[in-house]
């Protein structure tokens, strides 16, 4: 490539041979195969119907994939698209230059986040320094630096409730060992370590409370790294839907996924204060006669 436009190395890199490569032998063929396919990122479906191509298919897509891959990290397109959102310390010629390639550069990010990857001892150096932060947190990594023994601390039960354990020195083996293939899964991993503890101890035990600290931790250490690697964060969010309660008088909370009946009250003529009544299955069963009769305290006469 010629002239002085930096960014014109910066382009994906297209194979100018259009002559067929020899298809290699079996082995090697599902070898690279596999690999294209999980650089691919498809659902379970679509993948499997890719696994059931003939061997001249399975090549011909392979040489497709191979011809295309953005030679840049994620973070590189990410800190341009940064620069569009705030251009703060660009040009004018520069922003016009951004703006007029934003289309491709949200292409070539998304190439890079699917061929892109990183290396075993690449990945183990940007993570290890999160494990090793947990592992000198004192006392509060204690109890999650082995595997959890039912036998000794007496827990029985234990693995009927953790149906998937981990802790720390699995997660470092498996980082040692190069089997995590992207940093998402050796995340997953961390935060399923710490989901165990909240599952199985108590809100007020030792454990529990140790476990949340290690969380806050760990939260603060692999934001920048997962930064770093072309994420936008190492944070685990969970839907949590919102809580109903009943109008019965034992004031108790409708469970998730449970029967309850509701009563929409859009007039405000009958005197009440909420926009909506729930009642859970049981005291609305237990409700006589054929009318319901309403209130906004449950304690007091109703409407």
């Amino acid at each position: 490539m010629m002239g002085s436009d930096h960014s014109t190395h910066r382009e994906l890199k297209v194979s100018e041979l259009n002559t067929k490569t020899p298809m290699p032998e079996t082995t090697e063929l599902e070898k690279r195969f596999t690999k294209v396919l999980a650089s691919m990122d498809l659902p379970p479906d679509k993948a499997k119907v890719l696994k059931s191509y003939e061997d001249e298919k399975k090549w011909e897509l392979i040489c497709d994939q191979e011809k295309v891959v953005a030679k840049e990290t994620p973070g590189y397109y990410i800190d341009k698209i940064k620069k569009l959102i705030d251009p703060a310390g660009t040009t004018k010629r520069q922003r016009k230059k951004l703006i007029d390639h934003s289309t491709q550069i949200v292409r070539e990010l998304e190439i890079s986040l699917r061929t892109n990857h990183i290396q075993p001892d690449e990945l183990r150096q940007a993570l290890m320094p999160t494990l090793e932060k947990l592992y000198k947190q004192d006392p509060e990594s204690l109890p999650f630096r082995q595997p959890v023994d039912p036998s000794f601390l007496q827990i029985p039960d234990y693995f009927q409730i953790v149906t998937n354990p981990i802790d720390l020195s699995t997660i470092k083996r498996k980082l040692d060992t190069g089997q995590y293939q992207d940093p998402w899964q050796y995340v997953d991993d961390v935060w399923l370590m710490f989901e165990n503890a909240w599952l199985y101890n108590r809100k007020t035990s030792r454990v529990y409370k140790y476990c949340s600290k290690l969380a806050e931790v760990f939260e603060q250490e692999i934001d920048p790294v997962m930064q770093s690697l072309g994420y936008c964060c190492g944070r685990k969010y969970v839907f949590q839907p919102q809580v109903l309660c009943c109008y019965g008088k034992q004031l108790c909370t409708i469970a998730r996924d449970s029967i309850y009946w509701s009563y929409q009250n859009s007039s405000r003529s009958l005197g009440l204060l909420s926009d909506r009544y729930h009642y859970c299955e049981k005291c609305f069963g237990e409700i006589p006669g054929e009318n319901v009769t309403l209130g906004d305290d449950p304690s007091q006469p109703t409407t």
